[in-house]
């Protein structure tokens, strides 16, 4: 609850600062904001995400490590699968017959 509090305060301030903007409007732009950043990173993407205002959003180094390993293992495999199942034959007319 006291987190609550202290965001909406935040957003107040801003608001304050941009009279345009209601602390509602404020409000959705930050949380829209770290949705946004929470879904780019949880895509796989390991790219930063740098939003003005709110700063640079990127994966822990030791996440981001995990997941690189688990992107090598998840190619792999499927290297792996695509050449146990071998070459499909030549249809004869790319083969000229």
């Amino acid at each position: 609850m006291k987190q609550n509090r202290e965001f909406r305060e935040l957003c107040k301030q801003v608001a304050s600062e941009f009279p345009e903007l209601t602390i509602e409007n404020v409000s959705e732009i930050v949380k829209d904001s770290f949705k946004f950043a929470q879904d780019h990173i949880s895509s796989g993407s390991l790219t930063p995400v740098y939003f003005q205002y709110l700063g640079r959003f990127m994966v822990k180094p030791g996440r981001k490590k995990w997941l690189e390993e688990k992107r090598k293992e998840r190619n792999a495999s499927i290297s792996r699968k695509l050449s146990s199942e071998g070459s499909t034959p030549t249809p004869p007319e790319e083969s000229g017959v």
